[in-house]
Protein backbone atom coordinates (compact mmCIF):
# COMPACT_ATOMS: atom_id res chain seq x y z
CA UNK A 1 0.00 0.00 0.00
CA UNK A 2 1.16 3.38 -1.23
CA UNK A 3 1.93 5.30 2.28
CA UNK A 4 3.36 8.33 -0.05
CA UNK A 5 1.77 9.68 -2.91
CA UNK A 6 3.07 12.02 -5.19
CA UNK A 7 1.16 15.33 -6.05
CA UNK A 8 1.04 18.54 -8.34
CA UNK A 9 1.00 21.90 -6.65
CA UNK A 10 -2.42 23.54 -6.74
CA UNK A 11 -0.98 26.93 -8.85
CA UNK A 12 -1.98 28.02 -11.96
CA UNK A 13 0.83 27.84 -14.29
CA UNK A 14 2.91 25.51 -12.66
CA UNK A 15 4.06 21.83 -12.97
CA UNK A 16 6.09 21.87 -9.40
CA UNK A 17 5.21 18.69 -7.60
CA UNK A 18 5.84 17.38 -4.10
CA UNK A 19 5.26 14.01 -2.28
CA UNK A 20 2.61 13.51 0.47
CA UNK A 21 2.41 11.03 3.28
CA UNK A 22 -1.21 9.97 2.92
CA UNK A 23 -1.60 9.39 6.82
CA UNK A 24 -0.06 11.81 8.60
CA UNK A 25 -0.60 14.50 5.16
CA UNK A 26 3.50 15.41 5.91
CA UNK A 27 4.87 17.03 2.71
CA UNK A 28 8.13 16.36 1.27
CA UNK A 29 10.54 17.43 -1.79
CA UNK A 30 12.26 14.30 -2.03
CA UNK A 31 12.09 10.50 -0.64
CA UNK A 32 15.57 8.35 -1.31
CA UNK A 33 16.97 5.74 0.48
CA UNK A 34 20.53 4.34 1.72
CA UNK A 35 21.80 0.69 1.16
CA UNK A 36 24.33 -1.69 3.23
CA UNK A 37 24.92 -4.92 1.63
CA UNK A 38 24.56 -7.88 4.26
CA UNK A 39 28.29 -9.26 5.40
CA UNK A 40 29.31 -10.62 8.32
CA UNK A 41 26.56 -8.54 9.97
CA UNK A 42 22.94 -7.85 8.60
CA UNK A 43 22.16 -5.38 5.34
CA UNK A 44 20.42 -2.44 6.41
CA UNK A 45 17.84 -0.21 4.40
CA UNK A 46 16.80 2.89 5.24
CA UNK A 47 14.29 5.55 3.67
CA UNK A 48 14.57 9.17 4.32
CA UNK A 49 11.90 12.45 3.47
CA UNK A 50 13.14 15.83 2.65
CA UNK A 51 10.53 18.22 4.37
CA UNK A 52 9.19 20.17 1.57
CA UNK A 53 9.03 23.68 3.35
CA UNK A 54 12.58 24.91 4.52
CA UNK A 55 13.11 25.98 8.12
CA UNK A 56 13.58 29.29 7.75
CA UNK A 57 15.82 29.07 11.53
CA UNK A 58 18.72 26.85 10.22
CA UNK A 59 17.78 27.59 6.46
CA UNK A 60 17.54 23.90 5.52
CA UNK A 61 15.25 21.43 5.08
CA UNK A 62 14.45 18.42 8.14
CA UNK A 63 15.47 15.03 6.88
CA UNK A 64 12.98 12.43 8.72
CA UNK A 65 13.38 8.76 8.79
CA UNK A 66 10.49 6.51 7.54
CA UNK A 67 11.59 3.13 7.45
CA UNK A 68 14.54 0.87 8.01
CA UNK A 69 14.84 -2.87 8.02
CA UNK A 70 17.39 -5.01 8.29
CA UNK A 71 18.25 -8.66 7.22
CA UNK A 72 21.22 -10.96 6.86
CA UNK A 73 19.72 -12.37 3.19
CA UNK A 74 20.75 -10.27 0.59
CA UNK A 75 17.39 -11.30 -1.43
CA UNK A 76 15.26 -10.40 1.35
CA UNK A 77 17.01 -7.34 1.45
CA UNK A 78 16.53 -6.55 -1.82
CA UNK A 79 12.77 -7.22 -2.22
CA UNK A 80 11.76 -5.27 0.91
CA UNK A 81 13.92 -2.18 -0.83
CA UNK A 82 11.49 -2.77 -3.77
CA UNK A 83 8.81 -2.65 -1.67
CA UNK A 84 9.85 0.39 0.19
CA UNK A 85 10.83 2.07 -3.63
CA UNK A 86 6.93 1.50 -4.30
CA UNK A 87 5.40 2.51 -1.26
CA UNK A 88 7.58 5.02 -0.17
CA UNK A 89 8.14 6.81 -3.86
CA UNK A 90 11.60 6.45 -2.81
CA UNK A 91 14.58 6.64 -5.33
CA UNK A 92 17.12 5.95 -5.62
CA UNK A 93 18.69 4.24 -3.00
CA UNK A 94 22.64 5.24 -2.63
CA UNK A 95 25.37 2.47 -1.42
CA UNK A 96 27.72 0.81 -2.88
CA UNK A 97 27.17 -0.52 -6.29
CA UNK A 98 30.22 -1.86 -7.14
CA UNK A 99 29.81 -4.62 -4.94
CA UNK A 100 29.06 -6.72 -8.30
CA UNK A 101 28.24 -9.80 -6.65
CA UNK A 102 25.00 -7.90 -5.13
CA UNK A 103 24.54 -6.26 -8.19
CA UNK A 104 24.24 -8.92 -10.04
CA UNK A 105 22.14 -11.34 -7.11
CA UNK A 106 19.71 -8.26 -7.34
CA UNK A 107 19.47 -8.28 -10.65
CA UNK A 108 18.22 -12.09 -10.53
CA UNK A 109 16.38 -11.67 -7.83
CA UNK A 110 13.37 -10.10 -10.22
CA UNK A 111 13.43 -7.38 -7.95
CA UNK A 112 13.93 -3.63 -9.10
CA UNK A 113 15.67 -1.41 -6.92
CA UNK A 114 17.58 1.35 -8.11
CA UNK A 115 21.18 1.52 -6.68
CA UNK A 116 23.27 4.06 -7.22
CA UNK A 117 26.76 5.26 -5.84
CA UNK A 118 26.92 7.17 -2.63
CA UNK A 119 29.04 10.31 -2.50
CA UNK A 120 32.74 9.85 -1.77
CA UNK A 121 31.78 5.72 -1.33
CA UNK A 122 35.20 4.94 -2.96
CA UNK A 123 37.26 7.39 0.03
CA UNK A 124 39.57 5.96 2.47
CA UNK A 125 37.93 8.34 4.85
CA UNK A 126 34.22 8.17 4.06
CA UNK A 127 33.37 6.52 7.07
CA UNK A 128 35.08 9.14 9.28
CA UNK A 129 33.05 11.88 6.86
CA UNK A 130 29.79 10.60 7.27
CA UNK A 131 29.72 9.97 10.98
CA UNK A 132 30.44 14.03 11.12
CA UNK A 133 28.07 14.89 9.08
CA UNK A 134 25.66 12.44 10.75
CA UNK A 135 27.13 14.87 14.21
CA UNK A 136 26.23 17.79 12.43
CA UNK A 137 22.68 17.05 11.58
CA UNK A 138 21.92 15.60 15.13
CA UNK A 139 23.50 18.53 17.29
CA UNK A 140 21.13 19.88 19.33
CA UNK A 141 21.47 23.45 18.73
CA UNK A 142 21.18 22.59 14.42
CA UNK A 143 18.78 19.03 14.55
CA UNK A 144 17.48 18.48 11.44
CA UNK A 145 17.94 14.69 11.21
CA UNK A 146 15.00 12.95 12.95
CA UNK A 147 15.13 9.33 13.86
CA UNK A 148 11.35 8.84 15.24
CA UNK A 149 10.41 6.47 18.82
CA UNK A 150 11.36 3.46 16.52
CA UNK A 151 14.37 3.39 15.14
CA UNK A 152 17.01 1.17 15.46
CA UNK A 153 19.59 4.29 14.23
CA UNK A 154 20.07 5.82 17.54
CA UNK A 155 21.25 2.50 19.43
CA UNK A 156 23.69 1.64 16.37
CA UNK A 157 25.07 5.24 16.77
CA UNK A 158 25.85 4.78 20.41
CA UNK A 159 27.63 1.27 20.07
CA UNK A 160 30.11 3.03 18.27
CA UNK A 161 33.69 3.33 19.55
CA UNK A 162 36.92 5.65 19.34
CA UNK A 163 38.39 2.59 17.09
CA UNK A 164 35.91 2.62 14.55
CA UNK A 165 36.61 5.81 13.82
CA UNK A 166 40.28 5.03 12.69
CA UNK A 167 39.20 2.33 10.68
CA UNK A 168 39.24 2.44 6.80
CA UNK A 169 35.69 2.74 5.35
CA UNK A 170 35.50 -0.61 3.82
CA UNK A 171 36.17 -2.08 7.34
CA UNK A 172 34.15 0.28 9.16
CA UNK A 173 31.59 -0.35 6.71
CA UNK A 174 31.41 -4.13 6.89
CA UNK A 175 31.21 -3.87 10.89
CA UNK A 176 28.56 -1.17 11.32
CA UNK A 177 26.01 -1.92 7.75
CA UNK A 178 23.31 0.48 9.80
CA UNK A 179 25.21 3.39 9.69
CA UNK A 180 27.03 2.92 6.00
CA UNK A 181 23.46 2.87 4.89
CA UNK A 182 22.58 6.00 6.83
CA UNK A 183 25.52 8.01 5.99
CA UNK A 184 25.26 6.97 2.17
CA UNK A 185 21.36 8.73 2.40
CA UNK A 186 22.38 11.65 4.17
CA UNK A 187 25.22 12.29 2.71
CA UNK A 188 23.63 12.11 -1.37
CA UNK A 189 21.08 14.78 0.76
CA UNK A 190 23.57 16.91 1.91
CA UNK A 191 25.82 17.07 -1.01
CA UNK A 192 23.63 16.44 -4.34
CA UNK A 193 20.84 18.73 -3.27
CA UNK A 194 18.85 17.20 -6.12
CA UNK A 195 20.51 20.06 -8.22
CA UNK A 196 21.88 18.09 -11.26
CA UNK A 197 24.91 20.11 -12.08
CA UNK A 198 26.27 19.47 -7.80
CA UNK A 199 25.05 15.71 -8.78
CA UNK A 200 27.37 15.87 -11.91
CA UNK A 201 30.07 17.72 -10.03
CA UNK A 202 30.05 15.25 -7.29
CA UNK A 203 30.25 12.30 -9.87
CA UNK A 204 33.32 14.03 -11.19
CA UNK A 205 34.89 13.78 -7.36
CA UNK A 206 34.27 10.05 -7.50
CA UNK A 207 35.72 9.50 -10.23
CA UNK A 208 38.96 11.40 -9.30
CA UNK A 209 39.14 9.40 -6.14
CA UNK A 210 38.72 6.14 -8.06
CA UNK A 211 41.70 6.99 -9.77
CA UNK A 212 43.73 8.17 -6.73
CA UNK A 213 43.09 4.98 -4.77
CA UNK A 214 42.01 2.51 -7.09
CA UNK A 215 38.93 0.91 -7.41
Amino acid sequence: MALIEKRKRDLPGTTDSYLINVKTEERFSHVIGGIAWPGKNPGFLVVIGEDYEKDQTLQKRHYRILAEYSSLSLNDLVRRGSEFSVNFCAHPFYGDEKERWAMEHMRKSGFYLNVTAAPFVDDPTAFKGYMHTIRELTHPATKSLHFGSESQLPAHLAALTPGDMMSTAKVAFDQHPAIAALGYAVSALEVYSYDPGQQAEADRLNAELAYLYGD
